[in-house]
């Protein structure tokens, strides 16, 4: 079927080339028509892109179409840019917000008399200890730059074993409250898990100072209940390992190396 001719009359036939009217009816139709406009080929034989139809539908100079994209594309690269660098900072203020401070230290040597003056025990050791007996004093140092960072007092209660009694073969744990004498104030700790131990042959794991100790290798992990001076109001986790020779049953000497890692941060204020 050919055609309609351009007056919206008689039919033409497909081959027959269209007159100037016509041409000219069809393009002042294609710049003053509001209504649906027939989809036109692409060269590639598919639809046209947007714009392409933008360019086809509306009275628009080519080059302020672009620059109007070009317009819109830019403010919308402003934005991204925008939420690119605010998300980051987010992020990052929260993981600031949430994170605690890390100390790790590290002491080695032999223990000596656990001499903390009883007058000076916080409320919370009273709280915890139930038939309690002091253990050992330790120099602690920064296990990174070896500085000195002052003495952790241990005391222990509650020991039990496998195999009991303790013997060379067994495992034991007991609960410890430790105060972390550090320049900066003190942090005082309850255990939760061990400290627990166990002894170690001496034919793979000899001692280094007392020949007639057995090693015992072993570690505890805690919570921090509470503090002085810039550690007052911390809350945090802490974590020990160790190896240790004992002279007998529980009678530790030489601790040879002892690392301590505290972790924790101020709690918001009640």
């Amino acid at each position: 079927m050919g055609e309609r001719s351009a007056d919206g009359g008689s039919y033409r036939k497909s081959n027959e080339q269209l007159g100037s009217v016509g041409i000219s009816y069809i393009l002042q139709r294609r710049r003053t028509s509001f209504g649906p406009v027939r989809p036109r080929k692409c060269l590639n034989g598919g639809r046209p892109g947007q714009l392409e139809w933008i360019l086809h539908r509306a009275p628009v100079t080519p080059h302020r179409l672009v620059g109007s994209a070009l317009q819109g594309n830019n403010m919308k690269m402003k934005i991204l840019g925008l939420v690119a660098v605010a998300l980051p900072a987010a992020f990052a203020f929260g993981a600031e917000a949430r994170a605690g401070t890390n100390i790790v230290l590290l002491a080695n040597g032999s223990g000596v008399t656990n001499d903390y003056p009883a007058e000076q025990l916080p409320a919370s050791f009273g709280a915890w200890c139930v038939n309690c007996f002091p253990t050992v004093k330790l120099a602690l140092v920064d296990a990174k730059t070896g500085v000195p960072q002052g003495f952790l007092y241990a005391w222990g209660q509650n020991v039990v074993a496998a195999p009991e009694p303790i013997g060379p073969d067994s495992t034991f744990c007991f609960n410890e409250f430790v105060i972390w004498a550090l320049p900066s104030g003190e942090i005082h700790t309850v255990s939760t898990r061990g400290p627990c131990g166990t002894y170690m042959d001496k034919t793979l794991v000899p001692p280094v100072v007392n020949p007639s100790a057995t090693v015992v290798a072993g570690g505890g992990q805690g919570v921090i209940v509470s503090g002085t001076k810039q550690f007052r109001t911390w809350s945090g986790t802490y974590a020990t390992r160790v190896f240790v020779e004992d002279l007998g049953v529980l009678q530790f000497s030489h601790y040879d190396y002892l690392f301590v890692s505290i972790t924790g941060s101020s709690r918001p204020a009640e």
